[in-house]
């Protein structure tokens, strides 16, 4: 045997050899590119396109509202089932399964059984909000109580989702716009509270977004400034937070905003039957008495400053 032309065939064969074995790995490659999860497959068709005939589901109005939650049940579903079935994978025999049986079945030996454990990262299960409870707890450890609690809700009238909206559509017909439209204002927001700092450095936050009974997003914010920007007694809270009728005539826009979203009621002798009404009273405290000065109130809600400066506003009928 001619040993240059077995090394030549050697040689010939190991370049063949792999160039298949890379054909291969592209193929499988393109393979899994070519797969997609549930999730995302429901995303697509929740998505607009173009042309319009691609996303027929969401002119569905109720219809898609229900095919949105049948979608979202298979979807965990399908989680569920990956969860039960892998538990080896998940390691589920490293969670002490007996202890955690007879913490939740009160020592009721019957009920032992095979358990399937819910990880951390299934949102939603008990060691995932567990989770996030410690990781709350341990910031708050670390730099102290937060400094300012923040809510915002997701107004249906935002022009960026009328916008949207095709001829006969009203808001609630589209819980996919109205949450990415959302959820576009809270990154905004929380860039404004966090980046630039327009009430204070902030030291670190913890936010949460939660949908109303009418399936509107709200958010909640806690925020520890650091020690130099903490507000060190009631008379800085004026400088963040007010609670009084601005003037028209110099704030146009805010007044209109705070006149048609911020004002509560109306309630009152006047209006018997309005849901915050109980005994005879609002139980939310309206309507707040005239304050010179902000006042801190130890265990409960400070009083803010309201000026009797003569501004009015009449709630439309």
């Amino acid at each position: 045997m001619d040993p240059e032309r077995g090394g030549g065939r050697g040689r010939g064969r190991g370049k063949r050899r792999g160039k298949g074995r890379g054909r291969d790995r592209d193929a499988a490659a393109r393979r899994i590119a070519r797969k997609v999860i549930a999730r995302e497959y429901v995303a697509y068709f929740m998505h607009d396109r173009n042309p319009p005939t691609n996303n027929t589901f969401t002119y569905g109005k109720r219809l898609y509202q229900e095919w949105v939650v049948n979608q979202y049940s298979k979807v965990e579903g399908q989680q569920l089932r990956w969860v039960r079935l892998y538990q080896t994978t998940l390691r589920a025999d490293q969670y002490k399964g007996i202890v955690d049986a007879m913490q939740q079945d009160g020592a009721n030996s019957t009920n032992f059984g095979r358990m399937v454990v819910l990880p951390a990262t299934f949102a939603g299960s008990p060691r995932h909000m567990n989770q996030l409870y410690q990781d709350s707890m341990a910031l708050v450890r670390k730099f102290g109580k937060p400094d300012l609690f923040i809510t915002m809700t997701c107004n249906p009238n935002w022009l960026e989702i009328l916008h949207e909206l095709r001829p006969g559509e009203e808001t609630n017909d589209r819980p996919d716009l109205t949450s990415r439209v959302f959820n576009m204002k809270l990154n905004a927001l929380l860039n404004d509270l966090l980046q630039n700092g327009v009430l204070g450095t902030a030291v670190t936050d913890i936010h949460v977004v939660e949908w109303q009974k009418r399936g509107l997003s709200h958010a909640h914010i806690l925020i520890i400034l650091r020690s130099q920007d903490q507000s060190r007694d009631s008379s800085e809270y004026d400088r963040i937070v007010c609670a009084e009728l601005l003037d028209k005539s110099t704030r146009p826009e805010l007044y209109n905003i705070v006149t048609s979203r911020m004002l509560h009621g109306p309630c009152g002798i006047l209006h018997p039957s309005c849901a915050c009404m109980v005994n005879g009273a609002c139980n939310k405290g309206y309507p707040k008495t005239f304050q010179p000065q902000t006042e801190d109130s130890t265990g409960n809600y400070p009083t803010y400053r309201r000026w009797d400066d003569g501004r009015t506003f009449t709630h439309p009928t």
